[in-house]
């Protein structure tokens, strides 16, 4: 009988089986998410991000980088990059592009994903999470295919932890400089902004700049 506890600290289920180290929820999680701890980001969370990667769009709709990286998830769903071409991705590559999905919302959802991150570094504090995030910011774009098993049950065909790490590892060696420009963007964008504010409460009494001149 395995009695082992879980090896992550603090937790005191016994380990899935003798090979894997963690209990059955901390492993469902890695597998998932990247890390015995990671979790699923909200949608309220990357609904902002989302909004300020479409306003690139309205902003710099010819961006050079915009349109490059357009064309390389665009290669990603046509199977192009060689280094992704397994039997798991290419069934959800196929999903997704069946369901019409594109390009342009792709790379909206993927850029959400490292904008949070580089605003709130605590959601995705290291690479396997930023991986897995950015992963599931692509295969989750459209409803996950369902079968039926031997006794009834209905269940999600999920894409595997490897293809989610190397999917992942993908986007972020492709596209992580393109967002981080987009970032620094948004921050001169915030900063103008809070001048402005800080401007329109300089009281004028007292206010000791160059008087206007009278002719």
């Amino acid at each position: 009988m395995h009695h082992q506890p879980c090896c992550l600290y603090g937790c005191t289920r016994r380990r899935a089986s003798r090979r894997i180290r963690y209990c059955a929820g901390h492993m469902a999680a890695l597998n998932r998410y990247g890390h015995p701890l990671g979790k699923p980001l909200r949608s309220t969370e990357v609904a902002p991000y989302r909004r300020q990667v479409a306003s690139l769009y309205a902003r710099f709709p010819s961006h050079p980088g915009l349109l490059a990286g357009e064309t390389i998830l665009s290669d990603l769903l046509r199977l192009a990059q060689s280094d992704l071409r397994d039997r798991d991705f290419a069934d959800h590559a196929l999903r997704l592009s069946v369901s019409g999905v594109t390009p342009r919302e792709l790379l909206e959802r993927v850029g959400a994903v490292f904008l949070l991150a580089r605003d709130d570094p605590r959601q995705l504090p290291d690479d396997a999470r930023l991986d897995f995030a950015l992963a599931r910011a692509v295969l989750y774009a459209r409803p996950l295919r369902r079968l039926q098993t031997r006794k009834g049950y209905s269940v999600s065909v999920r894409p595997t932890a490897t293809t989610c790490r190397k999917l992942g590892q993908f986007l972020r060696s492709r596209l992580a400089m393109l967002f981080h420009l987009a970032g620094e963007y948004f921050d001169q964008q915030r900063q103008r902004r809070e001048e402005q504010a800080a401007a329109m409460r300089t009281p004028f009494v007292n206010y000791k700049g160059t008087a206007a001149t009278t002719s």
